[in-house]
């Protein structure tokens, strides 16, 4: 014979009396509605019921994984950004070095001579981050640039201390033709 929990009187609560039936006692923890806004939930939270619950992990956890993620970010930025400024970037052996000025983008001019840039065209300032042609209007600042086939300057690159200490590059085609080119030390030598 199996034993049957008898609940106290102040448990229960009358449930059916509405509907025209005779009432009948159920505990009250049956009566509870399922969405309590202003308590905690005694169970943990279901996959089931709750199909969305990896949107919104508790305030805590997100709070805490927000704050890691961007004080990682935070020294990997102040890390790359000091380290890049010191070093010197790997040219190809057609860059070429100007003083550009940019009027009007696409429109510039690279040691006094006017010149175009290409459709897709990339400027990567002294960190190597990419720049908005918008926002080098009206600078001279000393450059590394490729031009394509056509002649129109497909890439620029803005120097830094370390890469404008390299004094011997060259400025002109037929300079780049005659001169000797080490990729891995970035340097130029005269004949």
């Amino acid at each position: 014979m199996q034993a049957t929990r008898r609940l106290p009187k102040q448990d229960l609560a009358p449930v059916g009396a509405a509907e025209g039936r005779s009432a009948r006692l159920a505990p009250r923890a049956m009566m509870q509605p399922l969405f309590n806004p202003g308590r905690v939930p005694a169970l943990p939270r279901s996959h089931w019921i709750d199909t969305m619950s990896r949107c919104a992990p508790p305030l805590p956890r997100r709070l805490a994984l927000r704050l890691a993620f961007m004080g990682l970010a935070g020294l990997a930025a102040l890390g790359a950004s000091s380290v890049q400024a010191q070093t010197h970037r790997q040219f190809p052996a057609d860059a070429l070095r100007a003083e550009m000025l940019i009027s009007t983008p696409p429109d510039l001019q690279l040691d006094g001579k006017d010149a175009r840039m290409a459709p897709g065209s990339r400027i990567r300032g002294a960190d190597n981050l990419l720049v908005f042609a918008s926002a080098l209007v009206g600078q001279k600042l000393t450059v590394h640039y490729t031009q394509d086939f056509a002649g129109v300057v497909r890439d620029i690159w803005l120097l830094n201390e370390a890469e404008l200490a390299n004094k011997t590059w060259p400025r002109t085609p037929e300079q780049a033709a005659s001169w000797s080119f080490d990729f891995a030390s970035q340097v130029w030598t005269k004949p």
